[in-house]
């Protein structure tokens, strides 16, 4: 079981299961909202009564909605979710230090110098349409 919280306190939450380590993603929009280690969105549960506010970004690589949770307080993203994929941000996980990136995505759209060299590139989608 993993637990988080935003930077505030106001908001804290548990998973009772992780897929794996972390995904480094190059998307337009992740880059400044930490890695993310996946699971599945019903295993996560919001413990704190103060519920995270939600971002539908529509401006997504994929061209799929991303609902982006943050606290509306203190402004700290949290996780996100798409159909059933859950993304929780390391940096607001407690135990955020066991992760370690095995993987990165959408590097084609990274900023310079920000693709870690020696871990592997995964495609997962092709782009949308333009």
């Amino acid at each position: 079981m993993l637990h988080g919280h935003c930077y505030c306190g106001e908001i804290t939450y548990t998973v009772d299961d992780v897929l794996g380590d972390a995904i480094l993603c190059h998307c337009t929009t992740c880059p400044g909202m930490s890695h993310s280690v996946g699971s599945q969105a019903d295993k996560l549960v919001v413990t704190s009564p103060q519920k995270p506010k939600v971002f539908v970004d529509t401006n997504t690589t994929t061209g799929q909605p991303i609902y982006r949770s943050f606290c509306p307080t203190c402004g700290s993203s949290l996780f996100a979710t798409q159909d059933n994929a859950l993304y929780l941000k390391t940096g607001a996980l407690d135990e955020g230090k066991f992760a370690k990136i095995k993987a990165q995505i959408h590097s084609e759209d990274a900023l310079d110098g920000m693709v870690k060299d020696g871990v592997p590139q995964i495609v997962l989608f092709k782009k949308k349409l333009e």
